[in-house]
Parts: structure tokens; C-alpha cells; sequence
């Protein structure tokens, strides 16, 4: 320190940030424990894939950790709104993700503290302090859109909010406060490998393959780049790559006491993570597209039978349209007494199932209109 104050003469001698002894001691992780003092080669391909098992957390919690619930309603508004014409982005946000949370990693690694005491500690007081505390803020927004999407999701199954969030404030504080780093490391990685689903759940309506590779390389924007489109490629940014991801991965990596002989191992962690939390950020923009497209059919089936019915009441269509009403709807009943009916909506079913045969002596409600042309063979 000497040295310093003779190159900078006047000034005040520079701070330093130390490590506590509790971030020093043995890497135990959520796949096993590499000891203080290991410095043995990895010769084998299943020694090396065991240490990066072991190493891996930091990084891929982090990523994946980013498709939250409000990245989920991005994702998939960005494909209702764009279908796949802004896969690229995502591209683009890969080696953006890589090249800042590697820089994190090497912080931590080397300094062996948190990003926010090194902000404090080489820029002073008052920029510690703005990034902390607009770090409060936008993780104290980020929970709230959390818990929203929690209780939709119970929701759905029918749990009131009033129950599911404090079940999902207590799990939280729950997995937390246990004190054993491994023990949440290990539901971090359960939380991890589920979100994997959001892979498959793309491929289940069978999308095609050509516009997806062409939107993921090519840019371009479906409808022409508008204010809208604009916001919507902020907001994909923005929920990608965000600030707290920073804080959180140099903090994981000092709080698993990752030294810089195992950088390399963290480095390949997060580049891992980048990849899977883009590829599955990806499959919600592909679903949403291909969805529709599966369901499209369905769609102008209704619409079909809606305009068959306002024939039944007496109102006039068109004969192109009644005729095809009529093929599409023999078609229906085909399926229906094949055992093929709407099983998911009794309401619908029933309207159906007068259209196509349950009336009393089993004549349906077209031939009971005078549409003969309408009854099964």
C-alpha cells in the first residue's frame, strides 16, 4: 500500500475488500463436495463431467432463474403478437448474457466477495448506494410479478391467492433459511430440470421447421418494426438480461466458495446456462404460434356450425357457406359417433350432440330443420 501512496501523493489510501472465513472451506455442492485443497487432475472423461457437475449452479440457477413469471408473459405475448419473426433476438442476447456473467464470475472467483461491496469499495458510498438500492427496487417489483404468476398458476387448479401465496412465501423463506447451501442448491437444480418442459412444450403441435430456422437467423419483424414492435424487443431485452443476475451469480459463486482454480469450470457453467435459458425462452415464443396454427382448424369449425345454426333459426347465408357448413358438420358427427366427442366441455358437447343426433328418437336437430343433406349415413 506504500507503493500506491507514493504513485498517488495526496490521495487517501485505497479500501480493499476482504474475505470472511465463512466463504472459505470446501465446494459443496448440490452433486457432491470437492475438498479445500484438491488440486488433482481430472484425467478422465466422468472425473471432469463430475467436477463440472459439481462446480455447475451459480451459472445455470441464474439463467434459468431469469424465465420467470414475467419472462414467460414476454415471451409468449412476443410470439401471440410476432409468431417466431423475433426468434433472433434471442440469438443475439446469447453472447450478451455470456460476456457479462462471465465477467461476474471472475469477480467473484478472484475477489472471493459480493459485486455490490466491490461497487462500494472501488466507486464509494454514493454509487454503492444507488446500485443497491435500485437493485431493491427492481427485485421487490420482480417478486410482485412472481407471486402473480404463482397464484395464476394455482389458480387454475382452483386455489384461491389468499392460500397460495402465503404456501408460496413460506416455501421461499422455507428452502432459505435452512442454512445448507447444498439442500437449496439441490431444489435450485429440481426447479431447473423441471423448467426443461418448456422445451417440449413447443414441439407438441408439431410446428414447422423452416420458419422457425429462418426467424432464428434472419431478422425481421411480422407487420414491420412500429412503436409496438419496438417496445416489445425492449422488453424481451429487458427480461433477458437483468441486473439483478449480476449481483445474484458473484454471490452464488463466493457463497459456494468457488476459487479461480475452478473458473474454468464456472465459465463453462454459465455459457450452459445461457444456452438452455434461451433455447427455452424460445420454445414459449415457438408455442404460442403453433398453437394457433393447430387450432386453426378448430376454429372455422365453430365458426361453421355458428353459421349452420343461425340457418337453422331462419336466418339466410350464403349457399357456398351453408354447404360447406353442412360437409364440415357431417363430418363433426362422423367423429362424435366414433367416440371422438368434445369431452373437455359438457356445455359444448350437449349443443353438439343436439346438433348431431340426441334428440328424442334419435333424429338430430338439422334433420329436425328440414337439412337432410346434414344426417349421417
Amino acid at each position: 500500500m506504500s507503493m500506491i501512496k507514493d504513485l498517488m501523493p495526496g490521495q487517501e489510501e485505497m479500501r480493499t475488500a476482504h474475505i470472511d472465513e465463512a466463504h472459505v472451506g470446501d465446494i459443496k455442492g448440490a452433486w457432491g463436495t470437492i475438498r479445500l485443497n484438491d488440486i488433482a487432475p481430472r484425467k478422465t472423461w466422468f472425473a471432469r463431467l463430475l467436477t463440472l457437475l459439481i462446480i455447475m449452479g451459480p451459472g445455470l440457477v441464474t439463467m434459468v432463474g431469469d424465465n420467470d413469471a414475467g419472462g414467460v408473459a414476454t415471451y409468449t405475448q412476443a410470439g401471440q403478437n410476432y409468431g417466431t419473426s423475433l426468434l433472433w433476438t434471442l440469438l443475439i442476447l446469447i453472447p450478451v448474457l455470456i460476456v457479462n456473467q462471465e465477467m461476474v464470475v471472475r469477480l467473484g472467483a478472484v475477489s472471493r466477495v459480493g459485486h455490490a461491496r466491490l461497487i462500494f469499495e472501488r466507486f464509494g458510498k454514493f454509487w454503492g448506494a444507488f446500485s443497491v438500492i435500485d437493485l431493491f427496487i427492481l427485485n421487490f417489483l420482480t417478486i410482485v410479478t412472481e407471486f402473480i404468476g404463482f397464484s395464476m398458476a394455482l389458480n387454475y387448479f382452483g386455489v384461491s391467492p389468499y392460500i397460495s401465496v402465503p404456501i408460496g412465501v413460506a416455501g421461499l423463506i422455507a428452502i432459505t433459511v435452512t442454512g445448507s447451501f447444498r439442500r437449496w442448491e439441490s431444489v435450485m437444480w429440481v426447479c431447473c430440470i423441471t423448467s426443461l418442459l418448456m422445451i417440449p412444450i413447443a414441439l407438441i403441435p408439431h410446428p414447422a421447421l423452416g420458419p422457425i430456422v429462418h426467424d432464428t437467423f434472419i431478422p425481421s419483424v411480422t407487420g414491420g418494426l412500429n412503436s409496438t414492435a419496438l417496445l416489445t424487443i425492449i422488453a424481451i431485452v429487458g427480461t433477458t438480461v437483468a441486473p439483478w443476475q449480476l449481483f445474484f451469480q458473484q454471490s452464488n459463486v463466493v457463497d459456494k466458495r468457488i476459487t479461480a482454480r475452478w473458473a474454468k469450470n464456472e465459465r463453462a457453467d454459465t455459457i450452459i446456462g445461457a444456452f438452455l435459458t434461451n433455447i427455452e425462452a424460445a420454445g414459449l415464443i415457438i408455442d404460442y404460434p403453433a398453437q394457433c396454427e393447430h387450432h386453426r382448424g378448430l376454429r372455422g369449425l365453430a365458426l361453421d356450425i355458428l353459421r349452420l345454426w343461425r340457418r337453422l333459426q331462419g336466418q339466410s347465408l350464403a349457399a357456398s357457406e351453408g354447404e360447406r357448413s353442412e360437409v364440415l358438420l357431417r363430418q363433426l358427427c362422423r367423429a362424435r359417433r366414433a367416440g371422438r366427442g368434445n369431452r373437455a366441455d359438457p356445455q359444448r358437447a350437449a349443443r353438439l350432440a343436439d346438433l348431431c343426433g340426441a334428440g328424442p328418437g334419435g333424429d338430430s336437430a338439422a334433420e329436425r330443420h328440414g337439412l337432410p343433406g346434414v344426417a349421417v349415413q
